[in-house]
């Protein structure tokens, strides 16, 4: 559910130009029903209940990037030119991408990224993040594998997407950091070809722990083939918290208790630091 507060208290401090304040909610949302438009749209409701009769009024306004770069960048124009919009509230990595972030920013609109799909790129960096981008938590999973799993040897496979790449050599190049050495780094785009190429792989210098950048039903059907070769004792499925999606939990099923979700926690400092 989206953190809308912080950027709903952004809005009313902001100078006003019109007698309703526009949010913009930017992500993907087919047929424009998502739970983002429905928690968005409780947030602003609680927020103008709050201002009383005489405050100024929030209307949220629904931006769809229909999943593409060129919708993100056709919508982000849309409500760049809209002059009631103050604020804009992004969801999804194609609207964090560097061409529609230049263009909230040239707009002079408050950014808040509210999805932890994105990597931090460009201008993106200069919005707020209510939530770590991946190649943070990235760097958090290599700490938990490092400090609490206790693994000094880690495989890491990604999918080839570009945020699943950088995700991947986010997490390699902290758990070197911390000591721990990367055996082995692939790539898996969820062929039954190069699942078969990279459980083999994994099988000449069996892991201690695999660190997966990738889809739910991947990460699951991965968790399988690793258990037939061979029980998941030594080594576990490590992955960020968009890869546990219901897709995981259908195929996994009773494989799910061999992999670790590693989410944001009071745990860890900045820099991915155990407390």
């Amino acid at each position: 559910m989206f953190r809308a507060f912080a950027v709903l208290s952004l809005c009313f401090a902001l100078p006003l130009a019109a007698e309703e304040l526009g949010l913009g909610l930017v992500g993907n949302f087919p047929a424009g029903k998502a739970p983002e438009i429905s928690a968005a749209q409780i947030a602003v409701d609680a927020a103008n209940a709050k201002s009383g009769p005489a405050g100024r009024k929030i209307k949220l306004m629904v931006f769809d990037t229909q999943g593409t770069a060129e919708g993100a960048l056709s919508a982000v124009r849309r409500l760049s030119e809209d002059p009631s919009v103050l604020a804009a509230l992004v969801h999804g990595e194609e609207a964090a991408a560097e061409e529609p972030a230049q263009v909230l920013a040239d707009a002079g609109l408050a950014v808040v990224m509210a999805s932890s799909w994105a990597a931090p790129r460009g201008v993106s960096t200069s919005a707020t993040w209510l939530c770590p981008n991946q190649a943070r938590l990235s760097e958090i999973a290599a700490v938990y594998a490092r400090k609490v799993q206790k693994a000094s040897q880690a495989a890491v496979i990604d999918n080839g997407a570009p945020t699943s790449s950088a995700a991947a050599r986010a997490f390699a190049r902290r758990f070197a950091d911390l000591g721990g050495r990367v055996d082995y780094e692939g790539e898996w785009r969820g062929s039954d070809q190069g699942l078969s190429r990279t459980v083999k792989a994994l099988k000449a210098n069996w892991p201690q722990a695999v660190f997966f950048s990738g889809e739910g039903r991947e990460g699951a059907l991965l968790v399988k083939s690793l258990r037939r070769e061979r029980e998941l004792k030594a080594a576990s499925l490590i992955g960020l918290p968009p890869f546990f999606d219901p897709a995981f939990v259908d195929t996994g099923r009773k494989d799910t208790k061999y992999v670790s979700a590693v989410f944001p926690s009071p745990e860890y400092k900045g820099g991915g630091q155990l407390a």
